[in-house]
This record gives C-alpha cells, structure tokens and sequence, in this order.
C-alpha cells in the first residue's frame, strides 16, 4: 500500500507545474524541466548584480557561484586545486614569483555572443581597486591588496602582478577561482554614467558567460533560463548543455516551511540544515521502494564536513589563560551528545587537529611521536573526564566550598559565559552541551546567547570569554596555509579592544608565526607535511581553540523524483557535492538526467 501510494503522489509531481512572475504575468514551468532549490535565499533579490556588497544577490551569482557569472579557475575542495574554467591551463608564477601568467580559451563567450577576452578579465579585477575606481565597493574588496594589477599581454593571455608589500601567492591565486568575469562593453559604460552606484543597479539583463542568466522573480520565487549558445557545451569544457531548463529557488519564510517543501516534492536541491535526514530517505521512495533521498554519504555523517566551529578561547581571562584549563574543557567534551543533539549526527568523530582532519589528511604526519603523545582519543569520554579533572586537582582548581563547581586557586568563584548568537539553534545546542561536559569536571561555563551585533563585537574585538566561530577559512586553493593564518598567525593583528578579522583572542607563537610564513611559498608536499605537523604540535601544546565538530560547507540534500546523477560519496568522483554551482561543483551539474517521471 505505501509504495502504491508513493507511486500515486509521484504521478501527482510528474504533472504539476512551478509557478513564477515573468514581466507580469504568471508563468507555469514544466515541473519536469526544473531545478529547484531552497536555502538560498530566504527574500526577494535585491539584485542579479556580480558586484553588490551586502545585499541578497540573486540565485546563482556569488563569488565562488558559477550559474550565470564565471570565473578563470573553479576551486574542488577534493583535490585542494584549481582547476581550469574560462583558463584554458594552471596558472604558471613566475620564477621570481612576482606575477601568474594566465592564458584563456580561445572559444568562451557572453551569452549576448561577444567574445570573452583579456581586456574584460583585466577590467573584471580592476573594477575592485579603487586607486582606479574611486569610492567604489563590491564584494571584492581585498583583490589589489594581493593582486596590484592586472597585465593584458594578449586578447588570450594575462600577467596578474603580485602585490610585494603585502606578497601573498597562495591568497592571490584563490581570488583567480572567485571573481566573476564581466563583460567591459557593458560596465564601463555603466560606471561612467552612474559612478560607484553601479553596483547597485539590479542588472536584469545578467550579461554573463555562465550556463543560466535571469529569467524571472518576485517575492515568491527566482527563477533562471538555460543559456542554450553557452559555449561551455564545446568539448573543451562540459561537452554538453545541462539537462534542466529552468532553474528555480524558492523563497520561503524558514526552514520548517523549507522542510516541509522538500517532503512534498518540490525542491530538488536542499541547502538548509534538515534535521534527521534518514526520516525523508524512509518515507519518500518511489514505486520500487528506493528511497528517492539522497545526501553525499548514506550513513552518517551524510554530509562532507569542511568548517569547523570551535569555542574560542579568551586567552587573557583569569583561569582560561591556564593551559590546564583549557586542557580540561577540551577533554570533556561530549562529542557524541554534540553530533547527536547539535547535528543530527552530520559530524565524524572528531580527530584532534587544527586542520580538518579528514579533508587535509595528508598534510599531518600521523606518526608523529610528539604531537601523537599530546592527542587523545575523543570516543573515550569517560577516560578524558578522569584525565580533566586529574589535571584539575594536581593545579589547584578545587571545590573548596562543596557546591559541586572548582574554585580558582586562590578560592575565587569561577563563571564563565560561552557565547553565540541567539537563535543560532544548532550553535546554541552546542554551547548547552559545553556546559554539561564542564559542569562534568567541575567548570561552571554558562551560556550567553546575545543579539547578532553584541556577539560579533565581543568576537572580533576579543572581548568574548568563550566564542564560538568556525575557525575553518571558506574553500579556497590557499587552504589549509590559511588555517593556521587565520586562527594563530599574529602579525598584523592588533591587541584587545581593537577590531581583529582573524586570531580572535590574539594568539603568539614566534615559532607559529615562521611556519605560516615559511608553508605559504612552499611546494614540496614532505616540507609542507613537517611544517604543518610542527603547527598542530604547538596547537595542541597550547588549544587556544578547541573544535566542537565538522560542519558541511553547504548542506546538500537531494531529491531524485525528477532529476538524478548527484554525486555520492561512495563513487569515484572527484566532484564535490556543492549544490552544482560552487566551485569544481558546477561540474555536478553536467551528472544530471532526467527521470522521465
């Protein structure tokens, strides 16, 4: 009788249509023919504008994004490289290491049909620098601080000069895989008649090299149309048009209406955190039963972990300035009750590294004899709290007055506020779970749970005793350097009290600070393998942060009654599960066929 049923509302699906706004009129499309997505967007586009700072740009445009704007390189978290997009080969630097060269395919194109050619890459760096575009802000704002300027050497070849004061290669070529590629025949006039107001303009005509432009939208839906000239058909690219015609984003008012649009069938694509997933995968199946739910592993953890929040540690507070502590806090965390109660179980077991363990493997010796004698087995929770509290007792953190909570040394009451955002329901879960596990040994950690714009100053500006902030630095070529230059590089840093983007409680390691900067011009993978042992040695001999779990980059969740071929995990492919539109992900895309239902 179910799979009768199943079968019924399948049939139901298969005949239904999405509804949109095209120029003011209601337009049905073919259920069939669409990719839709939720939990991207959560209002209506404030524009399709590649250069908008801070607004909700449109479905499928963003750095990174490559639905409707491209970019030279596409980065696959996979294989921590670039590869070649609008490029036609690897970016080469320069024996001196002062500039890539970057040469293109000969055969990309806007979807107005104009060539793509160097002069609209150049164009497409230089519209961020505003030596040379006053007063303007996108959302590249960092690009000349790395990238000085841009050299046209042909209509198919470029020079990107390195900044030498603030020289970095690896950060310079992750913005070869981020920025979109504009068409200069169009901003430049733009800029000349509206000035640094262009990157407000809403830009419906979406002149782009990517697969989909604009199509439609209003308050209830975003709505984008294949590119059928798009020249990434060639077989010097994807070989081939991407099945869907349309692809939708639905905007719903949270993620329970998100939920339950997904258990009706009407979202393809899923990036919003959907509790108990395997509830979905056992009750939406087809005629035969299959399950028609599909996550990038079909056990737990289900999604590929990337970030990883971490509790931030205030290192000048009395008692937390104490690596015992620190130590101590570490131990008694109940990984399980995090995965279980924060996450759905969409964590793996947590393996003691400053670096996403599993991701980064190979850049840890394991074997390592000095940093194995500092790790700890964190599925041992029992044997950890009995080593947290050994550690307690031998410092003098005792309950001298039998409350069941330590005191300081010197008999001082001991509180500390653990602090996310408030309505951050997963993080806040978290920190709930922090203060079970110190209560556990002893610490009364408590929770503090204040508006956005309260947390966010206590954060960077280092006030928080304990934050919580993924301490993992979004995909990019320049990870995982950047891992350790984000959370403990301390050059540039400024003290408490001033605004910090990164090293949040302003760690110092004289040691740590020369291995970032000897790993970041560094090729030999043996080098770079002792260097960043070396810095999660000192990590662990220091835990100035401590990592609570593996959280997914992006939750992809999918539904195959229309389209199928999403990545798995269990397969070969060295495609990551990235919603078919960030990064080496957009590759996902071209895996799709329809089901015919």
């Amino acid at each position: 009788m179910k799979r009768t049923l199943a079968f019924i509302l399948i049939l139901v699906l298969a005949l239904s249509v999405l509804p949109g706004i095209a120029e003011g009129n209601l337009v049905q499309l073919p259920r069939n023919e669409t990719l839709a997505y939720f939990g991207l967007s959560w209002g209506t586009a404030s524009s399709y504008n590649p250069l908008e700072a801070g607004g909700n740009v449109g479905m499928g445009i963003g750095n990174g994004r490559f639905m409707v704007y491209e970019s030279l390189y596409m980065y696959n978290m996979l294989t921590s490289s670039n590869e070649p997009f609008i490029a036609e080969s690897e970016a080469v630097l320069s024996e001196d290491g002062a500039y890539y060269t970057v040469k293109m395919k000969e055969n990309v194109t806007f979807n107005d049909g104009t060539p793509c050619l160097a002069k609209d890459v150049k164009f497409s760096y230089d519209v961020h620098n505003t030596a040379l575009f006053p007063d303007i802000v996108t959302n590249n704002p960092d690009v000349p601080s790395y990238i000085k300027e841009v050299v046209v050497v042909d209509d198919y070849t470029l020079q990107f000069v390195l900044n030498q004061d603030n020289y970095n290669p690896l950060l310079a070529a992750a913005f070869l895989a981020t920025v979109p590629i504009l068409p200069e025949a169009i901003w430049q006039p733009r800029w000349e008649e509206h000035g640094p107001a262009m990157t407000k303009l809403f830009n419906e005509d979406t002149v782009a090299t990517g697969p989909y432009k604009h199509f439609a939208d209003d308050e209830a839906r975003q709505i984008l149309v294949r590119v059928d000239t798009y020249w990434g058909q060639a077989e010097n690219m994807f070989g081939k048009l991407a099945k869907p015609k349309y692809v939708t984003h639905e905007i719903l008012a949270d993620n329970d209406a998100g939920a339950i649009a997904f258990g009706e069938g009407r979202v393809d694509i899923s990036q919003q955190f959907l509790a108990n997933v395997e509830t979905y995968m056992n009750s939406m199946k087809d005629e035969n039963g299959n399950s028609l739910v599909k996550t990038y592993y079909n056990e737990p953890p289900h999604h590929l972990g990337w970030g990883m929040p971490s509790m931030v540690i205030n290192l000048e507070k009395p008692g937390l300035s104490d690596f015992v502590v620190r130590k101590a806090l570490a131990l008694s965390l109940d990984y399980e009750a995090i995965a279980t109660n924060a996450m759905s179980g969409y964590t793996a077991p947590m393996k003691m590294a400053y670096i996403n363990a599993y991701i980064f493997e190979d850049y840890i010796d394991w074997d390592n004899e000095e940093m194995q004698d500092l790790m700890w087995d964190t599925t041992d929770l029992a044997g950890n709290v009995a080593e947290a509290n050994r550690l307690l007792d031998e410092a003098g953190y005792l309950d001298v007055d039998n409350d069941g909570m330590r005191e300081m040394p010197d008999g001082s009451k001991i509180e500390w506020k653990a602090s996310c955002p408030a309505g951050w329901s997963d993080w806040n879960l978290t920190l709930e779970a922090l203060v079970e596990s110190a209560k556990a040994v002893g610490l009364n950690v408590v929770t503090h749970f204040p508006e956005m714009a309260i947390y966010f100053n206590d954060l960077y500006y280092g006030l928080a005793d304990i934050g919580m902030w993924t301490m993992t630095p979004a995909p990019s070529v320049a990870m995982p350097w950047q891992a350790a230059q984000f959370t403990m590089y301390s050059k540039g840093v400024p003290p408490i009290g001033e605004f910090a983007a990164r090293n949040f409680n302003r760690f110092h390691n004289d040691r740590v600070n020369e291995l970032v900067e000897l790993s970041m011009t560094e090729t030999d993978m043996d080098l770079l393998r002792e260097y960043y042992t070396e810095i999660n040695t000192i990590w662990l001999q220091n835990l100035s942060y401590v990592p609570f779990m593996y959280r997914p980059q992006v939750f992809q969740t999918t539904y195959e009654g229309y389209w199928t071929g999403f990545v798995s995990g269990q397969d070969s492919t060295d495609i990551p599960p990235m919603l078919c539109m960030d990064g080496a992900g957009i590759r996902e895309l071209y895996l799709l066929e329809p089901t015919g239902r």
